[in-house]
């Protein structure tokens, strides 16, 4: 049950014997909702149980301006070597992570993942991964020069006192992918980023997306989930090195390949943001989505307060939770089906293929690169890149990813 939904419909329920309450209720909600959006990554850090509620993963740190560190295709890290003795999936820790700057030779986590890490290089040349209890993780095989930051993406490491021959590292610049996001916000959009947000939603999702949030075009704010960033080659990667314990050399999970997308990509799925902001998608949403309350509460206030619905179904008086009952049950599937489900898809649907088209719009690189990352969030995140028409219409808030990127290969054509 949805705590949040139940605690509105509980406090609601003195409303409902009014023959007006319905309207008050519509009036709340809509209010609540508008100042959600005016800046939802703020209301939502101050009141996680919202983000909770309505199913989102909210949660990070700012955006590195500086150049950070991914790993990808670690195997595994082991806890604990004495762990083997009573060996469980709790042992280990994931190594694929994104690491920040703290000085030139020291880097951290900073996500949701378990155990933090640290990315050091030793006095030796060589560059570690540790646990805050100085567990040594992994560490590589070749030494650098002190400070040497470029030559990490050319190693190779040992991951658990042992060859990990798929493991990587690649360096990403913060500050450039910073600087070309606010510079096209500016020239393209005359939209000012108030601040960027690195979203930590890789410990329980490999879906990737990056939003504009906020109302305000003076202050927006934008969030990056760090799966744009991290990569891997899938249960290949993690299959050398799993038998610390005595295990037989097979992966502990079977996951999808997963490929970072690159700053050009990022960029271009901003500007697809951006669109929505320029075309004022949200507030349409949001006045379309009112319209929808209202219909709902209308039909709400009717149902308990209209003395013929009760007996009309069954029950010997009317009242305000029989009322309810013939809401829940027979009323509000209908409605969402009309309401939610078609309409307000369908508006949102043809608010995406506005702001791709506002994105390929801005260059010939931005609509190649948003061609590119469709296709493989679409495959990081094992989606149908085209259902039926059907479930497009029925199930779908965006269009699909192939026939999105057919709209936007004829625009490269158009250009």
């Amino acid at each position: 049950v949805n705590v949040s939904s139940t605690f509105i419909v509980l406090c609601a329920l003195p409303l409902l014997k009014w023959r007006f309450g319905w309207v008050v209720i519509w009036i709340l909600v809509t209010t609540g909702s508008f100042l959600l959006n005016l800046d939802p990554y703020m209301v939502q850090t101050m009141f996680p149980w919202l983000a909770a509620s309505s199913g989102e993963v909210l949660g990070g740190a700012a955006f590195p301006n500086t150049s950070f560190v991914v790993t990808h295709d670690f195997p595994p890290l082991l806890e604990d070597s004495s762990a083997c003795k009573g060996f469980s999936t709790d042992t280990w820790l994931s190594g694929n992570r994104i690491f920040h700057e703290v000085t030139a030779d020291a880097y951290t986590t900073k996500d949701e993942n378990r155990g933090k890490l640290w990315l050091n290089q030793t006095r030796q040349g060589q560059w570690a991964i540790y646990s805050p209890k100085g567990i040594l993780h992994a560490e590589s095989v070749e030494k650098a020069p002190p400070g040497r930051l470029s030559s990490l993406g050319r190693m190779t490491w040992k991951v658990n006192a042992k060859p990990a021959p798929w493991a990587g590292v690649t360096i990403r610049d913060g500050h450039y992918l910073t600087e070309a996001l606010q510079q096209q916000s500016k020239q393209h959009g005359g939209l000012q980023i108030k601040r960027v947000i690195l979203n930590n939603v890789g410990h329980v999702m490999t879906h990737m997306n990056a939003v504009f949030m906020g109302l305000d075009a003076s202050s927006a704010t934008v969030l990056l989930y760090d799966t744009l960033f991290l990569q891997s080659r899938g249960a290949q990667a993690n299959s050398d090195s799993t038998d610390v314990c005595g295990m037989t050399p097979e992966p502990l999970w079977h996951s999808p390949k997963l490929v970072a997308l690159t700053d050009e990509e990022i960029v271009a799925v901003i500007g697809h943001e951006m669109g929505h902001c320029k075309f004022l998608h949200p507030v349409k949403l949001l006045i379309a989505q009112a319209s929808v309350f209202f219909v709902k509460f209308a039909a709400l206030g009717w149902a308990t307060t209209h003395p013929i619905v009760g007996p009309a179904f069954g029950f010997a008086l009317p009242s305000v939770y029989s009322g309810l009952f013939v809401y829940q049950w027979i009323l509000a599937p209908s409605l969402s089906l009309f309401t939610q489900n078609i309409f307000l898809q369908a508006l949102s649907r043809l608010f995406e293929n506005s702001a791709d088209d506002f994105s390929a719009s801005i260059s010939e690189t931005n609509a190649k690169g948003l061609i590119s990352s469709l296709n493989q969030m679409a495959e990081n995140s094992l989606d149908d890149k085209r259902p039926t028409r059907l479930s497009e219409l029925l199930y779908h808030s965006h269009p699909s990813t192939g026939r999105r990127m057919d709209a936007l290969t004829k625009s490269i054509d158009a250009l």
